[in-house]
């Protein structure tokens, strides 16, 4: 009789050795599918960051037809910040503004009107109604020797044409007269006229 219940046993050895198959072949697979679904997620979060930090905010003001705050590309330059604003007015002075210049977040762009950063050709009243005395020898500003930020502050006179003024006496030597800074590209007879009062070649 023991033979008989060995060879009813063997189906019954069969059905859990199949089970113990189908048991390791579900636990073997399953953990598989958690790092796919972690690492999409990394990636999702990694794009989205990159996406958020490529934008700049800034805000143009002054003489163009659509002054306001304005979400620029990180890169853009003064160009882009202007058309976004509708462009210069026809009174905008447009003589000291670099439009190649890269803008940076939260900065403002000026435009100024015509006219506005010109220098009185005689003493005007300030706000509180006292005449605003003209410049002397002594607080002029000296072509020949001033740094960029210093030419700067001259009416009608902006980055652009600073940098000019240093690269003219750099290449050609120091200004003999005040009158020669008229040879720098961008400062004619009605520039000069804002000017002479407040610079010096001494």
């Amino acid at each position: 009789m023991k033979p008989l219940e060995d060879r009813s046993k063997i189906p019954l050895y069969g059905i859990i050795i199949l089970l113990l198959g189908v048991i390791f072949y579900f636990w073997g697979t399953k953990p598989e599918e958690a790092p796919v679904k972690e690492a999409s997620g990394e990636e999702v979060v990694v794009l989205n960051t990159e996406k958020s930090s490529s934008k700049v905010v800034v805000q143009v003001a002054g003489a163009v037809y659509k002054p306001g705050v304005y979400s620029l590309e990180e890169g853009s330059r003064v160009k882009d910040a202007l058309e976004k604003a509708q462009g210069m007015l026809p009174s905008a002075d447009d003589s000291s503004i670099n439009l190649a210049a890269k803008v940076t977040d939260g900065q403002k762009i000026y435009i100024p009107f015509r006219g506005e950063n010109q220098a009185p050709s005689a003493p005007v009243n300030n706000a509180f109604g006292k005449p605003s005395p003209m410049p002397n020898q002594s607080n002029k500003v000296n072509i020949n020797t001033a740094t960029l930020e210093e030419l700067d502050k001259l009416p009608g006179v902006g980055p652009a044409t600073a940098a000019k003024i240093i690269e003219y006496r750099e290449q050609n030597g120091p200004f003999t007269t005040i009158e020669d800074i008229k040879k720098v590209k961008g400062i004619g007879d009605k520039k000069f006229e804002s000017l002479k009062d407040y610079i010096t070649i001494n």
